[in-house]
């Protein structure tokens, strides 16, 4: 087959191509720029291991098993170092936009995919979530997909191979993630607007059901997190009204970005009804079963766990981060659509992907310097190696011990009873531990953000009755190093 030719028949895909290895190149170029730091040495430490303890750690864990999974047989290839780590959420992102330009193409419109899988490129929100050895790529690409094919079956209600994969993505996603849960219950909800609701609700059940049985071995787990969940509270904050705007500002880069689009969806109403015309653009909007399907994915759970968090809080940015998949696609569409002709829409794209790119950055920040933290404790014990250092809250450990010492951190059987023997303690507070240890002892205080974690830290108090302190070494970002000599 002649090259000219087989690009004309497969230029879809090509182009899908295109977008992955974009992705891709964008986002690999500078994935070890951060420090392994915050969650990410949560998520090495435990997949690292043998996978029947991964299990038992995974009952108090509140992700289900998946990420842990594949993370684990990726660690036994490739090692534990920043760019082994973070290779597969790269992959993940990057198979995303080509997913989000597959959909809008299929679905919509060709102007709505590259635009759609075009903001989604220069999101920096993504571009960060990459960088991290976390789940939160694969949930959004197991969210795109999952409505890529809840489209297939609404828009071919006859065929069962969308059922089928809308099955087999859903049990990945309700495996990678519980706010997977949120995305099966967006399915339901648009079964109602989906304008065909005889042909498909018979086969949505039986997915459903399905869904149901396949989860079965995780049932008890899911129970007993939720009712910790409810008893005992998160760290997650009770989110502000601020936060349902501000959340889209992140999705966007900036409130600067989001000022924009808001502009322009002014400039379009005004337009449109100098010429007559919002009430049909409208009309042609709701007209489309796979319009109102992507409205409602995107509001529904989007409002969902705001009003929940009102009572369960979980409204964070990172664990709404599957609904932008949508937010991207009703952007692009709603310029697609309400544009009054191509010019119009080109412009408006242009512009808003512009200042997209303005508020864009290749190696965005963690904002943690752990790298300063372990140089300021090595310089302190050099200067007295008998030292005692102090890590809170104690899980700061992890983040701590990766880059301090990397071997005591991969021997994840005996990582703490090998700081201890470096006279190093991560601790909450005193109520367990033998002070005698500190007597005519230095102690090095690493102090990671624990008022965050649970309030004003007990520590210091601890500390005033036998030590001074003498120096504070404050470290960018969440980090303060306080040196005590006894007195």
């Amino acid at each position: 087959m002649p090259l000219a030719l087989y690009i004309r028949k497969h230029n879809i895909f090509l182009i899908a191509l295109l977008f992955f290895l974009a992705n891709f190149i964008l986002k690999i170029l500078f994935v070890s720029g951060n420090e392994i730091a915050m969650d990410e040495p949560f998520s090495i430490y435990y997949a690292q291991m043998d996978l029947p303890s991964v299990f038992r750690m995974l009952k108090t864990e509140n992700n289900p098993a998946l990420h842990f999974i594949l993370l684990h047989f990726w660690i036994k290839l490739f090692g534990i170092g920043p760019f082994s780590v973070r290779f597969l959420s790269v992959v993940f992102s990057s198979l995303t936009a080509s997913v989000i330009f597959l959909t809008g193409k299929k679905f919509f419109s060709t102007g709505t995919a590259i635009a759609g899988a075009l903001i989604f490129t220069f999101s920096l929100f993504h571009v960060s979530f990459s960088h991290e050895a976390r789940v939160y790529s694969l949930f959004v690409l197991l969210t795109a997909l999952s409505l890529y094919y809840f489209l297939s079956l609404v828009n071919r209600p006859g065929s069962w191979k969308p059922c089928v994969a809308l099955f087999l993505v859903n049990l990945l996603l309700i495996y990678s993630h519980y706010f997977g849960f949120f995305v099966v219950a967006a399915e339901l909800a648009s079964l109602f607007v989906s304008g065909n609701i005889k042909k498909i609700w018979k086969k949505l059940l039986l997915v459903s059901l399905l869904l149901a049985l396949a989860y079965i071995p995780n049932i008890l787990v899911f129970v007993h997190r939720f009712s910790f969940t409810v008893k005992h509270g998160t760290w997650v904050r009770r989110p502000e009204v601020t936060e349902l705007y501000g959340n889209l500002n992140r999705f966007l880069n900036s409130r600067t970005v989001m000022a924009v689009l808001l502009l322009i969806i002014l400039v379009y109403m005004v337009l449109l009804l100098r010429k007559r015309l919002l009430f049909t653009k409208i009309r042609d909007f709701f007209r489309s079963p796979s319009s109102r399907v992507l409205l409602v994915w995107f509001v529904f759970p989007y409002l969902a766990m705001f009003f929940l968090s009102l009572r369960i809080p979980m409204f964070l940015d990172r664990y709404i981060i599957y609904t932008s998949v949508s937010f991207y696609l009703l952007i692009a569409l709603f310029i697609s659509t309400f544009s009054i002709n191509a010019k119009t829409g080109i412009a408006a794209s242009a512009l808003l992907l512009g200042m997209m790119i303005f508020n864009f950055s290749l190696a965005p920040g963690n904002n943690r310097r752990v790298n300063r933290v372990v140089q300021v404790v090595r310089d302190l014990k050099a200067r007295d190696p008998g030292s005692i250092v102090i890590i809170s809250p104690d899980y700061s450990c992890l983040e701590f011990t990766y880059t301090y010492n990397n071997s005591c951190f991969r021997d994840y059987n005996h990582t703490i009873s090998l700081l201890h023997h470096e006279n190093i303690y991560p601790l909450n507070d005193f109520s367990s531990f033998d002070k005698t240890i500190l007597v005519d002892k230095k102690v090095i205080f690493v102090d990671c953000d624990t008022y965050f974690a649970f309030g004003k830290n007990p520590i210091p108090a601890g500390l005033t009755p036998t030590h001074f302190l003498v120096q504070s070494f404050p470290v960018a970002g969440i980090y303060t190093i306080r040196w005590y000599k006894p007195r």
